[in-house]
């Protein structure tokens, strides 16, 4: 496996890792929200800890993720191309982006 496909591999492996560690940290405020309401204290200072923790979790990997895209961006040989996403039914936009590595430019 070259270098570039190996970080592309560990860019979506820890894409997904955020989507997961988001939604355990919004279940935790969930239910934090619902002892609140109940005014369970002891169970809010330990669901309290577990949402700190996912919020430290979050920040090492979207630090990581963004050096991990630094490094693609300078390693791949880009192939952008251009496209048109819709917004809304309306109205649409005009992208550009590299096919390979998914770098999206700045309109």
């Amino acid at each position: 496996m070259e270098k570039l496909d190996y970080f592309l591999l560990l860019k979506k492996k820890y894409s997904n890792m955020l989507i997961y560690l988001r939604e355990i940290h919004d279940t935790y405020q969930t239910i934090l929200d619902i002892h609140e309401i109940n005014n369970n204290i002891d169970e809010n200072n330990i669901i309290y800890n577990k949402m700190e923790n996912t919020c430290s979790e979050i920040c090492e990997i979207e630090y990581f993720l963004h050096n991990l895209e630094k490094d693609i961006y300078k390693i791949c040989i880009h192939d952008f191309v251009e496209d048109v996403i819709d917004i809304h039914p309306e109205k649409s936009i005009n992208i550009k982006y590299c096919s390979i590595c998914e770098f999206t430019c700045q309109p």
